[in-house]
Order: C-alpha cells, then structure tokens, then sequence
C-alpha cells in the first residue's frame, strides 16, 4: 500500500493561525538526504535563506538524529526505504516527519512508511509553506509528548505503590516515596543499590529474566519475590513490569509496581499448616475405624470435639 499522500494547494494555503495550533518554534534543524545531487543542491540553495539550521544527510549518517524534518528525493526513497523503514520504527514514539521532494508529478512505487509528497518545480514560498507544515506537526506532536510526560512523572511519585524504573542492565533510576517508605530506605540509598541487594541472588536472576522478556516483547508480567528490607525484614512483594519508553532520555525503561503482599503470603503459609496439621491428625482417626475399633458414637463425638479444640475452635453443642 502506497503510504504517501500528495501535498494539495490548500493544505498547503494552510497557515498555523488557521489551523489554531502554536507556529513551529524558530529556528529549525532540517536535514537533506538526497542521491540527486542536482535536486540537492537546489534545495540546499533554496533553503540557505531561511533562518533554519541545514543539515545534509549520506545513507552512512542514518538514523538522522537531532533534526525536525528530513527531506528525501524519490532515488533516495527508493534505494533506501528498508533504511528509511527501521530509523522511523526505532524513532517511536515520536516518527520523525518526511517530506519528499520529486522532479515529476507520476505515482510513486508504494514505499513502506509515510510522508507527505511535494512535485518540483514549485516556487519556494509552496516549499516553504509545506515545511511549515511538517514542521507544525512535529512541533505539536513533541508538545503532547512532554505533557504526556508530566503527567507520567507525577503518577509515579503520587502512586501509592512502591514505583521503580529499572534500566535494561537492572540499575535502578528512580523511585518513589512509597517505595523508600515500603523498604525503610531513603531515595538516595535506593538509587545507589542494585535489586540483588534486596533479594537472594535466585531472586534476582528471576527477576532479570522477566525483565528481559518484558523489554524484548514489551508485553506486561507479574511476579512475586520475597525482599529484603532494612536491617533484614523480610517482606514479600508482587510486581507488575512493563516497558515504557522515555523521551528524555531517548530511550526504554522497566517500570515495576511494587505491592507488599506480605500479609496474604504468612496467611497462606498458615492455612496450609493448619491443612497439614489437620491431614496428620485425621490420620489415626481413620486407622482405628479401619481396624473395626468398637468406640461408641458418643467417644467418636468426643474425640471429634477434642479435635476442633486443638486448633483453638469451638464446635457446636
């Protein structure tokens, strides 16, 4: 499927005012990456009397870091498009804009990513006005990112549960109050620890190996590990993982929720030793029934009721 759509006259009419977002911030990083040096050197002359900041790309400079909007010719989108295809995959979640420049007005082959289209010759205030295009969407897709951003920053030091961000290497970046007050550490003491020293290495192997899983298929997992608190306590937690990605940092994390658990693990280990108590004394109980004993009801009754008290219960009369 061909994913490029032509610039029309009146998208290109279309001023920042008309379209009620903020004009694109002054200057500008652009960045050429043509294999038509005529058409390169046209659009560099073009552009050297504007006030942005020109940058020429090779296929050897790619991914284009640093810049605002590429323009690429067709012999370059042509030539390079699995190139082209993995810098925009690796640039989520913000896809760096295209804006492709041709000489002809014919179809293009389908490329396998999105850009808009502009036909040459056309007068540089249409070149202009289709930067600013690509340049206002940027410039607004980078806003909500940011706020997108505050708002991330400010759930995980409210949150309630223990938050931590984990790099892909386990080094913890950052926590929450909840956390320091859950581990009885102070923020400063947690970012200097890495996780095996507050939990068994079995433990932490465990917890690499969903880390990893997580990163790799960026699908959320839940596990259980039993921590080390100060001075020892001993605390059991179940986390949630999942792989954010941060913009200011350019790069993914390992987000974990952390909830103590502790309460619910020391009520299952004592339900399943009083099951285990029960099973044990259940069991001579049945080996006298079996041999044919001629206990009466009434002594059955008793021992019953004697067994109920064992376990600090009081039966029925």
């Amino acid at each position: 499927m061909n994913t490029t759509h032509r610039v029309s006259s009146a998208q290109v009419e279309m001023t920042a005012q008309e379209s009620g977002l903020p004009a694109p911030a002054m200057p500008s990083a652009i960045g050429i990456f043509a294999c038509d040096d005529k058409l390169r050197l046209q659009l560099r002359q073009r552009l050297a009397a504007t006030n942005h900041t020109i940058r020429l790309f090779t296929v050897e400079d790619l991914p284009a870091d640093g810049i605002d909007l590429l323009i690429i010719d067709a012999v370059a989108a042509q030539r390079h498009r699995r190139r082209l295809r993995k810098m925009l995959a690796e640039a989520s979640p913000l896809q760096l804009p295209l804006l492709l420049v041709t000489t002809s007005a014919r179809p293009l082959p389908a490329l396998p990513f999105r850009c808009d289209h502009l036909s040459l010759p056309a007068n540089s205030a249409a070149l202009d006005r289709a930067m600013h295009q690509a340049l206002l969407r940027r410039r607004n897709s980078v806003a909500a990112l940011d706020a997108n951003c505050q708002r991330f920053r400010k759930t995980f030091e409210l949150a309630p549960l223990g938050m931590v961000a984990l790099s892909m290497g386990g080094r913890i970046l950052a926590c929450n109050p909840a956390l320091s007050a859950l581990l009885d550490f102070t923020e400063s003491e947690l970012l200097t620890m890495a996780p095996d020293e507050l939990m068994s290495a079995g433990e932490a192997r465990r917890l690499y190996r969903h880390a990893a899983r997580t990163f790799k298929s960026g699908q959320p997992c839940q596990i259980e590990v039993k921590l080390s608190a100060r001075f020892g306590r001993p605390l059991w937690a179940g986390m949630t993982l999942t792989r954010v990605h941060i913009a200011d940092a350019q790069s993914s994390q390992i987000i974990c929720a952390v909830e103590d658990i502790s309460r619910r693990k020391f009520m299952e280990q004592a339900l399943n030793e009083v099951r285990s108590a029960a099973a044990r004394t259940s069991e001579p109980a049945c080996g006298r029934q079996e041999r044919g004993s001629a206990s009466t009801p009434q002594a059955q009754s008793g021992g019953t009721r004697r067994q109920w008290q064992d376990f600090g219960l009081n039966p029925l009369p």
